[in-house]
């Protein structure tokens, strides 16, 4: 197991409150990717966690088999009800599958977790049959001027060079190059808007508790340190931290359909 991949374990209580999208975007997002899958016979989602993409997926009629590395992730699934999607706990670069047995392979918030995001591509590629499809969102950071002060200010309150902590992918364009100099064909997917906010307090607290796998390096002092220097700011620069919203990041899936 690559030791600089990002287990969510520790995350399984709280993970789908980080997550959580307006009714109507989470339909669109599924809506988006059942069109993908629809005549796909056999699907995978590497990174599954608690099953937000997949159970939805499933419910739509679409069969998918997942992986995490994370068994408190995939015990969470199983707790929602998940018996449809088949799991395995297992390291995304190398898949207890074997070569083309897969229609079609998902990978959502994963790829920035993976040093060695190379390997995952090229073993999701593996596992796929031709013509099958890579569906990959890396997720991202919002470019809502509020969230991206509240970075900006965290990072330097944290001692951060990037508050990321991207380990691994850093945009989507290094996944497309990446896969295209492996004959794959590219394709970006509509971008799904989304229009859901939540209050400055509380993305703060959520920091605070170390909900965000970039503040896991950090001992906790440091972590509530700059979340208490951060809050005074804000409330200076926007007053009732409750009322203040910040908007969230627009969701994009690209598309690489293998030969």
């Amino acid at each position: 197991m690559d030791s600089r991949s990002v287990s969510f374990d520790r995350a399984a209580g709280f993970y789908d409150q980080t997550r959580v999208l307006p009714p109507e975007l989470a339909q669109a997002q599924t809506e988006l990717l059942r069109e993908q899958l629809a005549a796909r016979t056999r699907c995978l989602e590497i990174g599954v966690g608690t099953g937000r993409i997949a159970l939805p997926l499933a419910a739509a009629g679409i069969h998918l088999t997942g992986v995490d590395l994370s068994p408190a992730m995939l015990g969470r699934l199983r707790a929602k009800g998940g018996a449809a999607v088949p799991v395995a706990v297992a390291d995304a670069r190398q898949l207890p599958f074997g070569a083309a047995v897969f229609d079609a392979v998902l990978a959502c918030h994963v790829l920035h977790l993976v040093q060695a995001w190379g390997d995952v591509a090229d073993e999701a590629l593996r596992v796929l049959r031709p013509g099958g499809t890579f569906l990959v969102s890396q997720g991202g950071h919002s470019g809502d001027e509020t969230a991206i002060e509240l970075r900006n200010r965290l990072r330097q309150a944290a001692g951060l060079a990037d508050l990321a902590g991207q380990v691994g992918l850093h945009g989507m364009d290094e996944l497309d190059d990446h896969l295209a100099a492996r004959g794959v064909r590219v394709r970006h997917l509509p971008t799904l808007r989304n229009t859901g906010t939540r209050s400055v307090a509380e993305f703060l607290d959520q920091v605070a508790h170390q909900y965000y796998s970039w503040t896991w390096d950090l001992d906790e002092a440091t972590v509530r340190h700059a979340a208490a220097e951060v809050r005074v700011w804000a409330e200076h620069r926007w007053g009732d931290l409750t009322v203040a919203q910040m908007g969230a990041g627009s969701l994009r899936w690209h598309a690489y359909d293998v030969p």
